[in-house]
């Protein structure tokens, strides 16, 4: 089981590592997000924006068909 401090990294890690993979700018991924890009910057340094909102799960979710389990409890990418 994880931690809540270890679920928001892992959701971090994983929207930073999901736009490498997919090839995204930083514009392109934040649209898909709803976010700013000043949000996504953040987000990819591993700090949580002011107004982090569960709406960002749900956009990767429908966007990178990832569901809420796998982008909170690992990280993409790793091995199990």
């Amino acid at each position: 089981m994880t931690s809540t401090g270890e679920e928001l990294d892992n959701l971090l890690y994983n929207i930073a590592w999901l736009r490498r993979t997919e090839g995204l700018s930083k514009r392109e991924m934040a649209k898909r997000l709803g976010v700013g890009r000043k949000t996504l910057d953040l987000m990819e340094r591993g700090e949580v924006p002011p107004r982090l909102s569960a709406s960002v799960i749900f956009a990767v979710e429908k966007r990178f068909g990832v569901g809420r389990s796998a982008l909170l409890s690992r990280r993409l990418g790793e091995r199990i």
